[in-house]
Formats: C-alpha cells, structure tokens, sequence
C-alpha cells in the first residue's frame, strides 16, 4: 500500500522488480501434482507477483518471457525468471523459487526520480534518490490473506459487487498463462487476456 502511494513521487516508470523465495514444501505432495495443484511456482507465487505489476504500473503486460527449473520438484517447476513488457514500456522482472532455506518477498520499482525499494516479507521500505536512501516507517505487518477473506465475505454480506473485480484475477493468471508457453517455446508470448462477458 505505501508503495503504490508514493508511486507518483518517481515520475515516470521505468521498471519493476520482484523476487519471491520461500524454503521447498516438499511435506505437501499434491504441491508437484500438476492434475491437483494446476501448474507450479508460476502459478502459485508468480502470479502475486504479475498482479503487482498491474497494481503498482497502472499499465497491462502485454508480453512475457520466462525460463523455469526444478529442483526440488519433479513435475514442475519451483524456480522461474521473467521478463514482462508492459504496455506503458516499461518493463517488469519476476523472479520466484521455492528452493531455499530463506525468505524474502523483495519489491523494487524505479522512476526516472529515484527508486522504492521494499520487502513485504521483512516489511521494511525505503527510497533511493538523489541525496541517498531514505527509510519509510511502516505500520505493522498485517495477515494479508485473513484482510483479503474480511473483505470478500464484507463484499457477500453487503451484496455488492467484489472490491478486486475478478479480472484482475484474470489478468493475473493470462501472466502465468504467457510464461508456461514461453517455457515451452523459448520465445516471447503475448499475454492473452480472456473476452469480457457482454
């Protein structure tokens, strides 16, 4: 939220960074079971991820090229690298794996006036600018997932229409969906979002 707040303050955008790294659930078999778990590292914290550019750019990937591994996994992939073109040209790197005995949930977006560097995992932010680095305080880290179920079973009680309207959702998932065809291709794909419903 602080980022997207002072996103303005960069002027204009030239790039976003994003790397995600978690140990291996290796504890969780249905995890590398593409029939129960619908794909891998991409879909599961990429897509966090590609959602953020959005977020943060105010602009729509357009194209995605990735590359993916498996360490640990043996019928996905648990660490992967992107690259995404977005349509205010800028570009966006993801990079994520479950692979390590660490944590980070790294975010780096530069303007043309300095940059934001934050890590949601450590909760911590701070800019880059001319006269150096600053810290930004933050509040205390709050349970994202526990805030996104309050808000959703907020939007049924009151019967109104969902406050992340579901193609953002959507838009989210055509990354991912652009990233497993470039894995497959070695090439760049364009990012196909599905029709909207009359």
């Amino acid at each position: 939220r602080e980022i997207a707040r002072r996103m303005e303050d960069l002027g204009r955008l030239d790039s976003l960074i994003f790397s995600q790294r978690f140990p291996p659930q290796l504890d969780l078999e249905w995890l590398d079971n593409p029939t129960q778990s619908g794909g891998g590292n991409v879909l599961h914290t990429g897509v966090h991820c590609f959602d953020l550019c959005r977020v943060l750019s105010r602009a729509e990937p357009e194209v995605a090229f990735c590359t993916a591994h498996s360490v640990h996994t043996r019928h996905t992939e648990d660490v992967f690298s992107s690259c995404i073109e977005m349509s205010d040209r800028s570009l966006a790197s993801v990079s994520c794996s479950r692979t390590t005995r660490s944590r980070n949930g790294l975010i780096e977006v530069t303007g043309e006036l300095g940059q934001l560097v934050g890590d949601h995992v450590l909760n911590q932010l701070y800019r880059l600018g001319p006269t150096g680095r600053e810290e930004i305080a933050l509040p205390p880290p709050t349970h994202t997932v526990l805030e996104l179920l309050r808000t959703v079973t907020e939007d049924c009680r009151r019967d109104r229409p969902p406050t992340i309207p579901y193609r953002d959702g959507l838009a989210a998932v055509a990354v991912a969906d652009a990233c497993y065809r470039s894995i497959a291709s070695g090439r760049k794909e364009r990012v196909v979002m599905p029709p909207s419903r009359p």
